[in-house]
């Protein structure tokens, strides 16, 4: 019987860095026999990779078996289990952190947008186990539908733990003990679960309140990566952004406006000008009578003005000696 050959593994970027984090890594999988999953996300494009395939053919792939139309098969989150006591599936590791860092560069999240290699978790249940409870939670019933939570993505994650209560955060990491991921800065980012779900329902019960908070984190992400196109070097802490541009966002919704050009737009001001620009007595004017997302590009246009500060108080001033 013909062994089939283990493929060899290259790394391109920081190799301290790519090291640091893996000495990491494998410190949490310690009381967990060493192992570590690895979680994989083909959503956006097909995971074309010779050491994925390699797994595949051992058998060693588990497919998160998401039952929502906009989900084809290809597109299923992967979970895959390495031992890290194995020199081999150690530098397996080493390899999925090298490219979730090459991935997280500003040109290529801009070209397509693709994360495939989304994190590393920790946990004593076994992964089909894991599997079941990403299905049930990616599946999340508002308003009688099933509607798709991509919960497991690394640009989200972080950000839903912050707008989650401590009891909805529990439900959310169900049997995992501990998340990994790399931010959008490339930082190592965890969260610890002290209280690893035993009995697991799937549901969040997502309010319409908590619905519009989660449609912000999308927006937050689609401002981000267009600003770090132009802004490579700046580090930017994802949860501190959306926090900063949700309270204005949510303002705009609950007037009715949910146009996404019009929203990320609005996110971008808010993240230069504050997270109440839109509470000045000269901006609830003017968007009081605005019907649609084209009746704003003037004050848009305005309020993008660097000299903005400047424009508004000769707007002040002259509505003052009127």
């Amino acid at each position: 019987m013909m062994l089939s050959t283990k493929p060899k593994i290259e790394l391109s970027g920081d190799i301290e860095k790519i090291d640091a984090i893996t000495e990491q890594l494998c410190e949490f999988a310690k009381p967990y026999q060493s192992r570590c999953i690895v979680i994989l996300d083909p959503f956006i494009s097909v995971l074309e990779d010779k050491i994925i395939q390699f797994f595949y053919k051992k058998f060693k792939i588990t497919q998160v078996k998401i039952k929502h139309p906009s989900v084809l098969a290809w597109q299923r989150p992967l979970l895959l289990a390495l031992n890290l006591k194995d020199t081999f599936e150690r530098d397996v590791l080493r390899y999925t952190i090298d490219q979730a860092l090459s991935e997280l560069n500003p040109q290529n999240l801009c070209k397509n947008g693709t994360r495939h290699y989304s994190g590393w978790v920790f946990t004593h249940s076994n992964i089909q186990n894991i599997a079941e409870d990403f299905a049930y939670l990616s599946l999340q019933k508002i308003y009688k539908t099933n509607q798709l939570l991509r919960f497991y993505d690394p640009a989200v994650l972080p950000q839903l733990l912050t707008i989650l209560n401590t009891q909805l955060q529990i439900k959310l990491l169900g049997h995992i003990e501990i998340w990994t991921l790399l931010d959008g800065n490339g930082d190592l980012f965890y969260r610890h679960n002290d209280q690893p779900s035993m009995v697991y329902t799937g549901q969040l019960g997502i309010t319409k309140q908590l619905e519009q908070e989660i449609n912000c984190i999308g927006i937050n992400n689609q401002f981000l990566k267009k600003y770090r196109k132009t802004h490579p070097l700046e580090k930017i802490n994802e949860c501190e952004s959306l926090n900063k541009i949700k309270p204005c966002l949510l303002r705009l919704m609950s007037r009715g406006f949910t146009d996404n050009a019009l929203l990320v737009e609005w996110a971008k001001v808010a993240y230069m000008w504050g997270k109440d620009f839109d509470l000045h007595p000269y901006v609830q004017n003017k968007i009081q009578n605005m019907k649609t997302r084209f009746d704003f590009t003037t004050l848009l246009n305005k309020i993008n003005s660097p000299d903005w500060q400047i424009i508004l108080n000769q707007d002040l001033s002259e509505q003052k000696n009127k």
